[in-house]
């Protein structure tokens, strides 16, 4: 009984890390991004924008003419600063995806609601679909 504490905190960090890394897992992939919403306005996407993200935390962003990539940081469980680095600059993308571009290099939380991905701080929310 002496170690039954010891044991149950145990067995909580282990819990613990299998959703971090069920969390990490449901991340990685394709999403389609729908939305951003601002303090002052919500702006919708106008073409299919996707962001792609590599289990080796590698993100790619194709835009309607062009295509960002960067690197995420996963800074907790739940929350990544994700750095845009280098993006083609081939004519003519929309204002949105300049807004997005602008938008993304950022700290985040993660919130996932049923499908939906949705990437937030005290500035903005990013909807994302699976795609």
């Amino acid at each position: 009984m002496k170690h039954f504490p010891i044991l149950a905190c145990l067995l909580f960090t282990l819990c613990q890390s299998c959703g971090e890394r069920e969390l990490l897992t449901s991340f990685y992939g394709s999403w389609e991004v729908k939305k951003i919403e601002l303090q002052s306005a919500t702006v919708r996407a106008d073409g299919k924008l996707l962001l792609s993200v590599s289990e080796h935390n590698i993100i790619e962003l194709k835009l309607e003419e062009n295509t960002c990539h960067g690197d995420i940081f996963f800074a907790s469980q739940d929350e990544v600063i994700i750095s845009l680095q280098l993006c083609t600059e081939a004519c003519c993308d929309s204002e949105f995806s300049n807004l997005l571009k602008e938008a993304l290099n950022d700290d985040f939380k993660l919130v996932f609601e049923k499908r939906k991905l949705f990437l937030q701080n005290d500035q903005l929310s990013i909807k994302l679909t699976p795609s």
